[in-house]
């Protein structure tokens, strides 16, 4: 019998986290992992006195990730069929979770693209000769602070708040951490950019950018991620990015940039 055990620090499951990311065969967004999966519910899976794996849910009854050792079928039929889950999450660089959801499957729709790097572009911007781009500052943050409520239209608000505090306090921690980056011509901004390097994931590094409503359709979008995996490279990391399915602008963007999707987010239903 599977007993479920609710954890309220997951820290205790520290080994099994960081093998569940060790089998994936593409990295992940950064963003779920930090945002939305370990501020989630998490329950340890114990069977005949013996830890065998973990699983975390959300209060919408989403399984958002799902690891075993061993007895995996066995383990991910009690899963589905407890209390907390109703629907999954899984990614299709998650093959062993995938497999699982998809032998009792009813209904499938792409939620995030998952993409990588696969070529250079040049970062060149015709439409602003003068543009500059920098590392923000602490002097920055008020300007900052007003541009993502102006033009952020896919932040999610209560994943900001269960991590950072606040907008602020998100802000504050990029420019802290040299992660926030903005791109301006004279008094204008243009757009920012962010680069979050991963520490579960090394040497990767997650990439993002918002541009001026004002500024859209010019190639501000495709420049800032240029000039972000110009950084990278100076760091030695890997660049990788994501965007909402329902995102088509910024799609059409990350991969004008050079990034490739290889992988999905999917929404599964049982």
């Amino acid at each position: 019998m599977v007993e479920f055990v609710g954890l309220d620090d997951i820290t205790s499951i520290e080994k099994m986290k960081q093998s569940y990311m060790d089998s994936l065969v593409a990295p992940l967004d950064a963003y779920w992992q930090a945002a939305i999966i370990d501020p989630a519910p998490h329950w340890e899976l114990v069977m005949d006195g013996r830890s065998l794996g973990y699983f975390a849910a959300d209060n919408q009854k989403r399984l958002l990730q799902f690891y075993a050792s061993e007895r995996e079928a066995e383990l991910f039929a009690a899963v589905i069929g407890s209390e907390w889950v109703e629907t999954a999450v899984a990614g299709t660089n998650d093959p062993a979770f995938l497999s699982l959801c998809l032998d009792v499957h009813k209904q499938v729709s792409v939620n995030t693209y998952l993409f990588h790097d696969a070529r250079p572009v040049d970062p060149a911007l015709p439409a602003y000769p003068k543009a500059m781009f920098r590392l923000s500052s602490e002097g920055d943050l008020a300007r900052l602070l007003a541009f993502y409520g102006r033009n952020d239209e896919f932040s999610d608000p209560d994943a900001i708040e269960s991590n950072f505090g606040s907008q602020r306090s998100y802000v504050q921690s990029l420019i802290a951490n040299q992660q926030s980056f903005i791109l301006e011509d004279g008094g204008t901004l243009l757009g920012i950019g962010e680069v979050r390097l991963s520490a579960s994931q090394p040497p990767n590094a997650d990439v993002g950018m918002i541009v001026d409503k004002d500024h859209r359709r010019r190639g501000v979008g495709t420049s800032i991620l240029a000039r972000l995996k110009a950084y990278c490279a100076s760091q030695n990391a890997v660049p990788i990015c994501s965007c909402a399915a329902a995102n088509t602008a910024s799609r059409k963007t990350i991969e004008k940039a050079g990034f490739v999707a290889h992988h999905r987010i999917l929404d599964i239903f049982f």
